[in-house]
């Protein structure tokens, strides 16, 4: 089984960023030096965010724990209506045998849409039809929500680089290794510096 960083205070914080810039999960494997071929194991997104959402407790940023909660409810509620539209869509042509049908009421039944096999089934379908339609609204509204999360977002990121510059800076240390430094570290760090600057600006009055 290959290696694989599963926690903030192992994975190093070059791998976070790349991962938060190129979505390529590869940099989760230990062995990845960004050159060699990894192949993704399936349980790759679970190990993702469960260490963003530990970055986000790590960092104490309510809106950004917020904001990725109802992102992930918005994911969830596209794949769940794409999933069960297909479903209902290949349910309605009516072509499938009698050993396959129970599968696609299971399937249904694991996105909350649940089928009637004791009822007509062009009822049941015209039915769910219909919740489908109406969960519709629901997406809508958490797009908007999405949105406006991203509106309120003011101000230029600064890069790893950026943020490792002014670090050294702040600290009076050496260059920062982003790949030896693990991510709560680089959390650690990052609140000193803000402590630092609070107690400056505490003692000249500002």
């Amino acid at each position: 089984m290959k290696n694989i960083y599963k926690f903030c205070d192992e994975l190093p914080v070059f791998n976070f960023y790349k991962i938060i810039e190129t979505k390529d999960y590869s940099w989760l494997y230990v062995d990845f030096d960004g050159y060699n071929k990894i192949e993704i194991t399936n349980d790759i997104d679970d190990i993702w965010e469960s260490i963003y959402t530990e970055y986000l407790e790590l960092t104490g940023d309510s809106t950004s724990i917020l904001y990725y909660e109802v992102v992930k409810e918005l994911l969830y509620l596209q794949t769940r209506y794409n999933v069960v539209g297909t479903l209902l869509q290949q349910l309605s042509m009516g072509k499938m045998s009698k050993q396959i049908f129970p599968h696609y009421v299971i399937e249904l039944k694991k996105w909350q849409y649940n089928l009637d096999i004791n009822k007509p089934l062009k009822e049941e379908l015209e039915r769910l039809a219909r919740q489908l339609k109406s969960s519709k609204n629901r997406i809508n509204i958490k797009e908007e929500e999405r949105k406006s999360f991203e509106k309120k977002e003011t101000g230029e990121k600064l890069s790893l680089i950026q943020q490792q510059v002014k670090l050294e800076q702040a600290l009076s240390r050496n260059e920062i290794d982003t790949k030896k430094t693990v991510v709560s570290k680089w959390i650690a760090m990052i609140k000193e510096v803000k402590a630092i600057n609070q107690e400056r600006k505490n003692k000249n009055g500002k």
